[in-house]
């Protein structure tokens, strides 16, 4: 069966490291209880051994470790597992086909976490022939305060649920209310929501079911890490919830799912709403036209809280985005051209969403036709058909005729491509086209 490898952009293991570390905290330990967890799942909750070939890449030090012999034949073996240095003229991808682990390693302490992100990584491997995996997605309203109280409140309650025996369902149905009070204003958004919470709800789901399986704890913990690290400790201005929250609400969803209806997995497919399914499963009955919840949690605390912190980040966040704009229109930019052949390695919490649809990160690295780009400070702006890269002054630096490396950013130009300064900006352009 075909497996892909998926470039990640933050790796930080050293591999001179591993005989170092202890053993309840290497990479190699990772491996043998990513293997281990797999065998007492026994295929049993998806109905698939999600045991792959895995790969982690470090692209600094262009490190590699896989749990396979690779094709090249260059890798060696150390408990179990190859590893060695992959020369510059080579990728990953030709050691052979493997689900990538990205950002490792994972500084929580959750082992759960840390085991869940191999069997996370698997799970989207066979997401779609399980018949799980949405088409593409766009949540942009997610950056709007009220979409961002209504998921906050929502997943509060939801977390509340999960820690609850008599009252688990009305913070269920409380939060079905905030649910539908977010849809009414953002009606567009309701597929949307809905295939997130399939794609990375369904992943980050099954990581933490199948690694507590092996820990033999509850899922509720790592579950609820999740929450407090993805929707309640990161609210500053430049956060975005609008391709994390699923990890979440998703999860949740799914959990409550397995305490009420046990067989739920077999009856979903891609365009299933994880909610929808639970509210109906539990007979859950709303009136839509008495949402007015702004008014009737005007005295909750948390709801207070919540309130005023978004209120607080909003006045900072469009300050923020203007003087953002101010700064890349007063200096000079690069553009790069963005079609069919880009790909892209980013943080997905840093992403900020502009009214016209482009989007920035503050960081990320970008692949083309044209070559290699990693911006490390200063970001980017991605337009629908270029992306544009600040410049902090006038004259770029070339070295080598191929590798330009201003201070915020490396940019390196396959052969057959060069930067063309027209009207004060710079351009990647193809010596054919000249």
């Amino acid at each position: 069966m075909k497996k892909i490898l998926i470039l990640a952009l933050l790796l930080t293991t050293t591999f001179s490291a591993y005989s170092q570390q202890p053993l309840s905290d290497s990479t190699a330990y990772y491996f043998d209880a990513y293997k281990a967890a797999c065998n007492k799942d026994k295929g049993m909750l998806w109905g698939v051994d999600l045991y792959l070939n895995q790969t982690i890449f470090d692209e600094e030090t262009r490190n590699v470790t896989c749990n396979f012999k690779d094709t090249l034949g260059i890798l060696h073996p150390f408990n179990n597992l190859f590893f060695g240095y992959l020369p510059d003229t080579l990728k990953p991808e030709k050691l052979g086909n493997a689900v990538f682990i990205h950002h490792w390693p994972i500084t929580s302490v959750n082992q759960c976490q840390k085991l869940g992100i191999f069997i996370h990584e698997a799970f989207h491997h066979f997401q779609d022939s399980l018949k799980l995996k949405p088409e593409g997605y766009n949540n942009q309203h997610m950056n709007n305060m009220e979409a961002r109280v209504g998921i906050r409140m929502e997943c509060l309650l939801l977390a509340k649920s999960l820690s609850s025996d008599d009252s688990a369902i009305s913070y269920i149905k409380e939060a079905a209310k905030w649910r539908l009070w977010r849809h009414k204003l953002y009606p567009d958004g309701i597929s949307e929501e809905q295939k997130h919470e399939l794609h990375e709800g369904l992943a980050q789901y099954t990581g933490n079911y199948i690694a507590c399986k092996y820990y033999n704890i509850k899922i509720e913990k790592p579950a609820l890490i999740d929450y407090l690290s993805i929707l309640e400790s990161d609210t500053s201005m430049n956060s975005s919830f609008e391709r994390s929250f699923g990890y979440v609400s998703g999860q949740f969803y799914a959990i409550l799912l397995d305490r009420y209806q046990p067989d739920w997995r077999k009856r979903i497919s891609k365009d299933s709403d994880l909610a929808e399914v639970l509210s109906n499963d539990l007979g859950l009955t709303i009136d839509t036209c008495k949402l007015d919840l702004l008014n009737s949690y005007k005295k909750n605390s948390s709801f207070l809280a919540i309130y005023k912190e978004e209120q607080v980040r909003k006045l900072r966040f469009d300050n923020y985005k203007q003087s953002l704009l101010q700064n890349f229109d007063k200096n000079t930019s690069l553009y790069i051209e963005r079609d069919e052949s880009c790909r892209f390695q980013f943080n997905p919490r840093t992403m900020l969403t502009f009214e016209d649809g482009s989007f920035y990160f503050p960081y990320f690295k970008a692949t083309g036709k044209w070559g290699e780009i990693m911006v490390s400070n200063g970001g980017g702006i991605f337009y629908e058909s270029n992306i544009r890269v600040g410049i902090a002054y006038k004259n770029l630096v070339v070295n080598d005729a191929q590798i330009v490396n201003p201070q915020n950013w490396t940019l390196t130009l396959r052969k057959g491509w060069h930067i063309l300064a027209k009207d004060g900006s710079y351009y990647l352009t193809s010596t054919s086209h000249n």
